[in-house]
């Protein structure tokens, strides 16, 4: 029987997080369990998982609730108790690296600054996994990152977010049903 899809949105836990530029994992989680139904969810102190059924795949939605400097304890703990095969997993976040609204899907690579993703790597010990980047865009030249990721998009931003966070949707389903090369040529070039 072939592994479920595990699809890992990156966030922070809690209101005070709710709407900020490092919760973009999570938005993009919640809007694609909207689109596919979510038939069945369960939380306990390290995550909130979802399932599901789409077309004939079988998906889990995760969100880790370690907070995103631990987000490594939540994925590795789903990924071993439901063995998923590393390519079947995605990890879905925010990266300051890319203009707003941009989208880069890759199958490997390191954590690029990106302390959930660097928890995922050291906690999987491997970069071999598929990701899915969505640009937040950079902050001011002396404004500190962390300040950044954690302010709330601004109003020209929320305006465009619904657009973003679509066509992410789109790219993780097309990475379930199409494979992540055909995710990668079609969302990684239009967005």
């Amino acid at each position: 029987m072939d592994s479920p899809f595990l699809l890992v949105g990156l966030g922070n836990p809690g209101k005070k997080y709710f709407d900020t530029k490092h919760n973009t994992g999570f938005i993009v989680v919640d809007e694609i369990g909207a689109k596919i139904n979510i038939r069945s969810a369960e939380q306990n102190k390290n995550y909130w998982i979802g399932r599901s059924n789409y077309l004939s795949y079988e998906i889990f939605l995760l969100k880790p609730l370690t907070y995103m400097n631990l987000s490594g304890v939540a994925v590795q703990e789903v990924y071993e108790s439901f063995a998923i095969n590393l390519q079947r997993l995605l990890i879905i976040y925010d990266d300051f690296n890319l203009p707003f609204g941009k989208l880069r899907l890759r199958t490997k690579g390191s954590d690029g600054g990106h302390k959930g993703l660097a928890s995922i790597i050291y906690h999987l010990q491997t970069q071999n996994f598929p990701r899915l980047r969505i640009g937040i865009g950079a902050p001011l030249e002396k404004e500190p990152v962390v300040d950044y990721v954690l302010s709330p998009f601004n109003s020209d931003e929320k305006q465009k977010l619904p657009e973003v966070v679509g066509r992410a949707v789109d790219a993780s389903l097309s990475f379930v049903t199409e494979g992540v090369v055909f995710a990668m040529n079609h969302y990684n070039s239009i967005s």
